[in-house]
């Protein structure tokens, strides 16, 4: 992984919603769902102190969203030109991850840009959701013109184009569309900029275009004296920019494994590893069990809370509350709340099977989630 850092300055946004399509996809069940009321990310304390005993915290998911740059070629077709993965911090600021169109977990499995131009909207967001192992709170697709629409009050934006983009005719003529240069471009200007690639050109040259986009029209909107009223309408993806826009963002590449022009393979791992240290709520992939879980520390804050959290949600659990259990606990349990033979307690049985621990049921009434794991001294070593 690769970062460069870009600082802003002050959380103003505006833009205009057209052609845009924003998706938010749910997984939590509707119990979770009335016990969560706290800031975006963020967690509401039941104890002062979460090192304590007995410690409760309900979760809400880390903002997030996953941006498919699209646009449709003279054929007709539309084509995935790349993916930014948006990541905000409760206080402000976050991470903005690029990643190629010609990205993959394996060599062997299609690439994201052949998910879309084959399957669509919904295979591609499958597997996105695999390489980053969370869902997305916010699913947005945008061709140029939507892009544009959306930063027009922050135009120009002063970008480094590296070479001409150009196109040739039917004849073999070489016209340039827009000449290279450091300099602000125009809107039409950076709608080309954000949509164009040139004949023979990688994948990787015109997602790290978007990039330097995203860059510095975070920068232009944080510098933005006041936002304009349609900021107040309170969509989500408006949202989350604007509490990115308000503090420190990192831009950081997925790269591929070896050369990112040839291999789209990602480092599936090292990106596990990035998540784990920038979501603190991971929300579950879309599609899995709606298996709601209560994550407790049995071990006096020796384990990684967090990674656990983000291990169980990859096998398709929500993590709706953590905490720490009353007394330090010597064996790794998941006691199950639901009734034997229900369809919660056969999936909780399965998580069980998958993480190798041993169940205890446990039924109550009195609670809003399915299980509760308690990681013991014994689990110090697990994922």
């Amino acid at each position: 992984m690769t970062m460069d850092r870009g600082r802003v300055v002050s959380a103003a946004f505006g833009v205009v919603l057209a052609g845009v399509v924003v998706g938010a996809w749910f997984v939590a069940q509707a119990a979770q769902d009335a016990i969560l009321d706290s800031q975006a990310g963020a967690v509401v304390e039941m104890e002062n102190d979460p090192s304590a005993p007995g410690f409760r915290a309900f979760t809400e998911p880390t903002p997030t969203a996953a941006v498919l740059h699209t646009t449709v070629t003279a054929d007709g077709i539309a084509e995935l030109r790349s993916v930014h993965v948006l990541i905000a911090n409760a206080a402000g600021g976050g991470t903005i991850v690029t990643v190629h169109p010609n990205a993959a977990i394996d060599p062997a499995l299609p690439t994201l840009e052949e998910r879309f131009r084959d399957d669509g909207l919904l295979s591609t967001l499958d597997g996105l959701q695999m390489m980053f192992g969370v869902g997305f709170v916010e699913t947005v697709v945008l061709d140029a013109a939507s892009w544009t629409t959306l930063m027009q009050k922050d135009l120009p934006l002063t970008l480094s184009l590296r070479s001409d983009l150009i196109e040739i005719d039917r004849a073999g003529n070489e016209r340039v569309l827009v000449g290279e240069g450091s300099r602000p471009f125009e809107l039409d200007e950076v709608a080309i900029i954000a949509s164009h690639r040139n004949p023979g050109e990688a994948p990787s040259g015109l997602a790290e275009r978007h990039r330097q986009i995203w860059q510095a029209w975070i920068s232009r909107t944080a510098a933005a004296d006041e936002p304009p009223p349609l900021f107040r309408v309170g969509q989500g993806f408006v949202e989350l920019v604007a509490l990115l826009a308000s503090e420190e963002v990192v831009y950081v590449d997925a790269h591929t494994q070896g050369d990112a022009q040839e291999s789209g393979e990602v480092d599936v791992p090292a990106l596990f590893e990035v998540m784990e240290s920038l979501v603190p709520s991971p929300r579950p992939p879309v599609g899995v069990a709606d298996l709601t879980v209560m994550l407790l520390d049995g071990t006096g804050g020796e384990t990684d809370l967090r990674g656990v959290a983000h291990s169980v949600t990859r096998l398709g659990a929500t993590v709706a509350i953590v905490g720490n259990t009353d007394a330090i606990r010597a064996e790794t349990t998941l006691r199950v709340h639901a009734a034997e033979g229900t369809e919660p307690y056969r999936q909780a049985a399965a998580l069980a099977e998958v993480l190798d621990v041993p169940v205890v049921n446990a039924p109550s009434s009195d609670t809003s989630v399915v299980a509760t794991m308690e990681i013991g001294m014994d689990g110090l070593d697990a994922p």
